[in-house]
């Protein structure tokens, strides 16, 4: 009967062959938290600059408002809001009340009313008790009223006329809870920067250790972890807007939060499309021959 027991040169090939297999499986594993980490750390920085930061976060909130689309869609809102236990009514004045909104949005009249809108979405989005985002009309509703009759005068057809009593002294643009606060992912992400910053370090020592590589793959491996993570979190933006802007059932709120929602966004792609370059530059690195100086080379 034949021997079926294993050679001493072949139990040591297979478990060569097993350990091989495990530093593999080690490095990929490795690999693949070290690009969802260094997402980890972008995001930290990009919610430090751009939320926790509230000058920087007025700036933007302000900059949106001004938009065309932003002054017309909130117009249109206060013009639903006013109306909308007037249907009738409504038909026939309420685009002149949201032209007549959008266009003082548009001047310097409304700069306090403006301004008051950005804090209260600085509040709302960072802060771990949200209050609702309103818009006070009680300062320019006199102007309203002025400028709803000069165009009744200017236009004939117009048989409907704004009052006082038409218009509140303020209108609630999003409720509490309509929208997710970002304050706790901030936080969050806070105390997992000095984590997340030593894991990286340490899981790309261990892979380097374990596989053995050289200075160059391991430039090689860096670049493509950078790579990796910038085209993840190029992916997420687009992914994500869509379900974040359908959590709104007002159209008009969704063009607002839409605006905000590419505002915030674009620094976030600035970011991934820098580490991709520096995943580039570092790949470059691993692919180029570097000679020695002729002057450190052996005389022949």
């Amino acid at each position: 009967m034949a021997s079926t027991k294993k050679t001493p040169s072949k139990a040591i090939s297979t478990s060569r062959t097993h350990k091989d297999r495990a530093k593999r499986w080690f490095s990929g594993a490795a690999s693949a938290c070290i690009v969802v980490l260094l997402l980890v750390l972008h995001s930290a920085y990009w919610m430090n600059q751009n939320f926790i930061n509230s000058q920087n976060f007025s700036q933007k909130v302000s900059s949106v408002l001004a938009l065309d689309s932003s002054r017309e869609a909130i117009g249109n809102e206060v013009s639903d809001q006013v109306f909308k236990d007037k249907p009738i009514l409504g038909r026939v004045a309420g685009d002149k009340l949201a032209s007549i909104v959008t266009s003082l949005l548009g001047t310097d009249i409304a700069n306090k009313l403006v301004t008051r809108v950005s804090n209260d979405t600085v509040v709302y989005l960072t802060s771990p008790k949200q209050k609702p985002i309103e818009i006070s009309l009680s300062e320019i509703k006199p102007i309203i009223i002025a400028l709803s009759k000069a165009v009744d005068v200017v236009d004939k057809s117009s048989s409907v006329s704004i009052d006082s009593s038409t218009i509140p002294d303020k209108i609630v643009l999003v409720e509490p809870g309509t929208i997710p606060s970002f304050y706790k992912y901030s936080v969050i992400l806070a105390w997992m920067v000095p984590f997340a910053s030593l894991a990286i370090i340490g899981l790309f020592v261990a892979i380097i250790r374990l596989r053995k590589l050289s200075i160059r793959q391991g430039f090689k491996r860096a670049g493509i972890l950078l790579m990796s993570s910038s085209v993840l979190g190029m992916i997420i933006g687009p992914v994500v807007k869509p379900p974040a802007i359908a959590m709104l059932q007002s159209t008009n709120l969704r063009t607002l939060t839409s605006n905000l929602y590419d505002a915030f966004w674009s620094p976030f792609l600035s970011q991934m499309s820098y580490m991709f370059i520096l995943g580039l530059l570092l790949l470059a690195i691993a692919y180029v021959r570097i000679s020695r100086p002729s002057f450190l080379q052996k005389a022949r």
